[in-house]
C-alpha cells in the first residue's frame, strides 16, 4: 500500500483514501452456488503508520485490539477479528402477543420497518452502535 496521497518528504500522513479499506463479507452456499452479500453500511479499516506497530494489537498498555477499525499491515496481511456477518433485517410478530422480534436495525429503512409492523416500544440493546436515530423514525 503506498500511501501515494502523502508522503511528504517520506512522512506517514493519516486519512487518504489510500489508507482507508472499505469491505462487506460473501457468504457462499458451494451447494446452491449462492453468493449472499452482508448488507450496509460497509465496514472500514484504516491502516496505521507502520512506525508506530508494536509486534502486535491488543499489545499491553495499548487502547487498540483485534476487533477495531485501526490495523497494521504486516507482511502483506491485516490481521482484523471482525463480529460478526450482518445479514439483512428481518422481522416476526408472535401469533396473538403483540410482540415483534426481529434482527437488530441498521438504518433508517429497517425502523421504519419495525414502525409499519404496529409497534409501540423497542428494545434494542445495539442501537449505540449502529447510528440508528429512533426519534427521527
Amino acid at each position: 500500500m503506498t500511501n501515494t496521497e502523502s508522503g511528504e518528504e517520506g512522512k506517514w500522513k493519516a486519512w487518504t483514501d489510500s489508507n482507508i479499506v472499505s469491505y462487506k463479507y460473501l457468504l457462499k452456499n458451494l451447494s446452491k452456488n449462492i453468493n449472499v452479500i452482508e448488507r450496509d453500511p460497509e465496514r472500514n479499516f484504516i491502516i496505521q503508520d507502520p512506525h508506530s506497530y508494536n509486534g502486535q494489537l491488543g499489545g499491553y498498555n495499548t487502547d487498540l485490539w483485534a476487533n477495531t477499525e485501526e490495523v497494521y499491515v504486516v507482511n502483506g496481511f491485516v490481521n482484523k477479528a471482525d463480529g460478526n456477518f450482518e445479514g439483512p433485517f428481518l422481522l416476526k410478530t408472535i401469533e396473538e402477543t403483540g410482540i415483534t422480534l426481529g434482527s437488530y436495525p441498521a438504518n433508517d429503512n429497517d425502523v421504519f420497518q419495525i414502525k409499519q409492523a404496529g409497534c409501540t416500544a423497542v428494545l434494542d440493546v445495539q442501537a449505540e452502535y449502529r447510528s440508528v436515530d429512533f426519534q427521527k423514525s
